[in-house]
């Protein structure tokens, strides 16, 4: 990587900056997706906040209606508990250590009839087993907010 990064895109320069600019506030999908992994979710902005079915998040400039939220997997929190009103219910599919971090797979309704499966990655020495049900939330600070792209 260098000090600052030119990122194109079909000859286009769609986001130039420091790596911690482009990783922390990229200026669309391709950006955030060039960058790390992310998770994908459905949102609905209204009045400058897009709901999910983790919780709501600033969605400034964008104008009410369907979005989508890219969040990155240690942007996820787990609680060991889905306490009402701070965390939405999952259950863990999996967890692995990968050395530095560990990675855990989660299932949970999407609010629409169907399931959604996340990534989080958590420090080293998560103690979490498949099955079990934990209360997921987002980190604000990793989470990005776009206009739905239609399919």
């Amino acid at each position: 990587m260098a000090d600052r990064i030119a990122l194109m895109r079909e000859g286009r320069m769609v986001q130039l900056g420091t790596p911690e600019e482009l990783y922390l506030h990229p200026r669309e999908p391709f950006v955030a997706t060039f960058l790390g992994e992310v998770n994908r979710m459905p949102a609905l902005v209204r009045g400058g906040r897009a709901e999910t079915a983790i919780g709501q998040v600033a969605a400034d400039g964008l104008p009410d209606g369907a979005a989508e939220l890219l969040l990155r997997p240690e942007g996820l929190l787990i609680s060991p508990t889905a306490e009402e009103g701070t965390a939405a219910p999952a259950v863990v599919e999996a967890c692995r250590l990968l050395g530095a971090t560990t990675l855990v797979h989660l299932a949970m309704p999407d609010g629409a009839g169907g399931t959604q499966h996340l990534h989080a990655r958590l420090p080293p020495g998560a103690a979490l087993s498949r099955g079990q049900r934990v209360g997921v939330a987002m980190d604000p600070a990793r989470a990005f907010v776009f206009r739905a792209v239609p399919t």
